[in-house]
């Protein structure tokens, strides 16, 4: 995925925000170990589901929370509060085309979280988690 000044990007869910980071690769060696792995692989959308616990096979401790929470507030291009996201539009990647994402929040006409991405696997795992977590505000487009 990418973004405008990004050649790697992710994006990030928790249970009170959306977070996009740059550079993915550089903050899952700064979490390190097996936190790195998991949570790389659910910042990218290669993996379901998309709980760093499921692929970890245990929840994290309050300190490898904090240190994560720490690394993503340092590498976070932008957050948008789940509450205040009122539509999230995927369009699949066609041909030569890219796939596109947009974020809209609070009602707004255009938005300022556009990510760009070129497989079909992304596209389908950035689908299902969109899917999954935001039904009521998701929608997709041709």
């Amino acid at each position: 995925m990418l973004r405008p000044g990004s050649i790697g990007y992710g994006v990030y869910i928790t249970n009170k925000r959306v977070i996009g980071i740059k550079k993915p690769e550089q903050f899952a060696k700064a979490v390190g170990g097996a936190i790195a792995g998991a949570v790389i692989g659910k910042i990218l959308g290669f993996e379901a589901p998309w709980a760093v616990s499921s692929a970890l096979g245990r929840n994290l401790t309050n300190d490898e929370t904090m240190h994560l929470l720490a690394e993503l507030e340092k590498n976070k291009d932008f957050e948008v509060d789940r509450q205040d996201i009122t539509l999230i539009q995927l369009k699949e990647p066609f041909l030569i085309g890219l796939g596109h994402l947009a974020i809209f929040v609070k009602g707004q006409k255009t938005t300022d979280y556009a990510i760009k991405f070129s497989k079909d696997n992304v596209h389908e795992m950035l689908k299902e988690m969109f899917k999954t977590h935001f039904p009521q505000v998701f929608q997709t487009m041709i």
